[in-house]
């Protein structure tokens, strides 16, 4: 084992400050991709419309059999889409909850590590 990984083991509190930054920085970019994913399958879901209106227009000029086997693979792609944009707004719901919570253990940090700073300072100043 490395020095690094040594001195890691010695200092939980570090590893998790660490982990906090860490994830501060690239929470927006999940934030960002939950967006760009609810949109590319909404525009998904116009386009299945479309496709399916099509299919119904089919089915009713040419008959029920015909179709059959692409009504029943639109509705399943429909049906995993919706399922796609409903997990993916709870995760944008999720990451905007924890945003929050993690941006107010950082500044708790913050304050309780200059007040530590503050404190071992004093003690030794005399």
């Amino acid at each position: 084992m490395s020095n690094k990984e040594e001195g890691d083991d010695t200092r939980p509190l570090k590893l998790i400050h660490d982990f906090l930054l860490e994830i501060d920085e690239e929470w927006s970019k999940f934030r960002r991709v939950a967006i760009i994913g609810i949109a590319t399958s909404a525009l998904l879901l116009v386009f299945l419309a479309l496709r399916f209106l099509s299919v119904l227009i089919r089915i009713r000029r040419f008959g029920f059999l015909e179709e059959l086997d692409e009504f029943f693979f639109y509705l399943l792609v429909g049906f995993f889409v919706i399922y796609e944009i409903v997990i993916l707004l709870r995760q944008y719901k999720f990451f905007g909850k924890w945003e929050r919570r993690i941006g107010r253990l950082l500044y708790l940090e913050d304050k309780l590590l200059k007040d530590e700073k503050g404190t071992s300072n004093e003690e030794q100043k005399p």
